[in-house]
């Protein structure tokens, strides 16, 4: 498919996986591709560059914020993504086997931008699909989502006709939208904001923002790190 399209776009990709950088002779190096049985399918590459753009993602940014890694879901990837839905998947069926309708699924999302604020309003869509799927039990009212923004509105990279259009539609669907509420601390038991009240959650989703793979450091040169292992 890459290959395809640089043909088109009048690029040369390259498949490999990064294995080194020389910024004295702007060379990278791809290691060597091989096949299931162990054959190379690729020998080592070496690249040349002029410059360098590299675009390699980024990881949540939990700013060091206590108990974060220990008690909350990220979204990183799809391997996060899928603990996150099993996570909701048994917090919904222990819900519906109980009668009490008065009992709820509370979850906390830390962070308003575009993804705090889409999984807010898919989780209330997600409540009202599961009585297709045998949940009878389960409705909008039994899900209470807390949006939390540290910021003085919701979707801060957008206009704020926008960011208020929006929060309005969160206030609709039952969204305790939650501005200019900063979180000190996160519990099994929930978050805790700067002003220590204590906001209830039994799921923890924190979307606060991201930061780079990578780190440059200067030690007499400019040296590139890669970040191989995360916590």
């Amino acid at each position: 498919m890459y290959s395809a399209h640089a043909a088109q776009h009048h690029y040369h990709f390259q498949l490999g996986e990064f294995d080194n950088i020389d910024q004295k002779t702007k060379t990278i190096t791809l290691a060597a591709l091989y096949d299931e049985s162990g054959h190379t399918i690729l020998p080592e590459r070496h690249v040349h560059y002029d410059h360098l753009v590299i675009a390699i993602g980024s990881i949540s940014n939990d700013f060091n914020t206590p108990g974060v890694k220990e008690n909350c879901y990220f979204l990183d990837s799809t391997q996060q993504a899928q603990r996150f839905q099993h996570s909701l998947l048994d917090g919904f069926t222990r819900l519906h086997q109980d009668d009490n309708q008065q009992q709820a699924l509370n979850i906390a999302i830390v962070g308003g931008g575009a993804t705090g604020v889409e999984l807010s309003a898919e989780l209330y869509h997600v409540s009202n699909l599961l009585k297709l799927y045998g949940l009878t039990n389960m409705s909008p009212k039994r899900l209470h989502i807390h949006l939390i923004e540290a910021g003085p509105r919701i979707l801060p990279a957008l206009p704020e006709r926008i960011a208020s259009s929006a929060k309005r539609e969160l206030l609709k669907l039952g969204v305790h939208v939650r501005e200019h509420t900063q979180v000190k601390e996160a519990t099994k038991y929930g978050f805790i904001t700067k002003d220590d009240e204590q906001i209830e959650a039994d799921i923890m989703v924190w979307a606060a923002g991201v930061k780079a793979l990578i780190l440059l450091k200067i030690w007499g040169f400019l040296s590139l790190l890669l970040i191989i292992k995360f916590g």
